[in-house]
């Protein structure tokens, strides 16, 4: 199996930039990823893409164009962690967004393989639209979006093998997702 890690989406020359932004990198990959998916499958390998879904730089189109997607407490400064920051996937419409760009790739690519990345811990645990009260409930929101987004693409693309590696929330979330790909007949790696 040939696997093309971080780089190969919107414009990233650095890990400054680009998360969030789900589309090939053409200047990296002129003739498209298609093009090279192709040409690892004519080598007889398979074709595996790396995928940060939870995260977002600040220079990127996805927060240009929806800064609101940042997890991050109104009045202070967003935390950075390793230059990247949470969106918020509590929110459906943020979910829906990654959901989209993410089908985009993987109904134009031959795909056989997904390394789904988490590489930072969750911080500035809020969301705006939540009163007071109901801002306990923030995390446990993030978790069901991401199990929805995880299980819709799991289903959604059944012969596509999904390994999360360094998810933050390693023993639930990685259970759950074990169970979920099982629970469509799929196998899953978790890594260590």
């Amino acid at each position: 199996m040939f696997v093309l890690d971080d780089g190969w989406f919107g414009h990233r020359d650095s890990d400054r930039s680009s998360l969030g932004d789900w589309f090939t990198y053409d200047k990296k990959f002129p003739n498209g990823l298609e093009h090279l998916a192709k040409y690892v499958h004519g080598q007889g390998m398979k074709f595996g893409l790396w995928f940060e879904p939870e995260k977002i730089s600040l220079d990127s189109e996805l927060y240009r164009h929806h800064h609101d997607y940042l997890m991050h407490v109104p009045g202070r400064e967003p935390t950075p962690s390793r230059r990247q920051f949470v969106l918020d996937l509590g929110i459906k419409e943020v979910c829906d967004n990654i959901y989209q760009q993410i089908k985009r790739v993987l109904d134009t690519v031959k795909i056989d393989y997904i390394k789904w990345d988490m590489n930072r811990h969750l911080t500035d645990i809020y969301e705006a639209d939540l009163p007071a009260d109901q801002q306990g409930e923030v995390y446990h929101r993030y978790v069901l979006g991401l199990y929805d987004l995880m299980e819709k693409l799991v289903s959604d693309y059944p012969d596509i093998l999904f390994e999360a590696c360094s998810l933050v929330v390693a023993d639930v979330l990685t259970l759950e997702w074990l169970i979920t790909c099982l629970r469509f007949g799929r196998a899953m790696i978790l890594c260590c």
